[in-house]
């Protein structure tokens, strides 16, 4: 396998760039891609596909969290408790969906969260008695 080339590097950056991607979230954009933590680990051809979905496609919030979803979950966090507790969303989000942060959840895997959420409510609500 050919390891990504120094060149291709600099095209992502530059790219990442010009949408307006800052290093956190290009690295995310990898890690989505390819399931790779850093630039460097990409083989020749993942470079260039990467390239290819940075320059044909926008890398825009389209496909991400809509504001409902996110409201719908911050809802179902207080339910639970854990608004005091961020770190506590991060791991749920972590473990479930493989993404550190919620702008990076997709639509899908939001609706998946918050049916997960939704199940930890109602574990709650049983417990307590409600």
């Amino acid at each position: 396998m050919h390891e990504i080339t120094y060149p291709q590097m600099r095209k992502l950056y530059a790219l990442a760039k010009q949408k307006g991607l800052d290093n956190e979230e290009l690295h995310e954009l990898v890690y989505q891609c390819s399931g790779k933590e850093s630039i460097k680990q990409l083989s020749k051809s993942e470079g260039i596909r990467l390239i290819d979905r940075l320059e044909v496609k926008r890398v825009s919030p389209q496909g991400r969290i809509t504001p409902s979803q996110e409201s719908y979950m911050n809802d179902l966090i207080e339910q639970l408790g854990w608004n005091d507790n961020p770190k506590r969303l991060k791991g749920f989000i972590r473990k479930y969906a493989k993404v550190d942060e919620i702008r990076w959840l997709t639509v899908k895997q939001a609706s998946n969260i918050i049916e997960g959420l939704k199940r930890q409510v109602k574990e709650v609500v049983v417990a307590e008695g409600r």
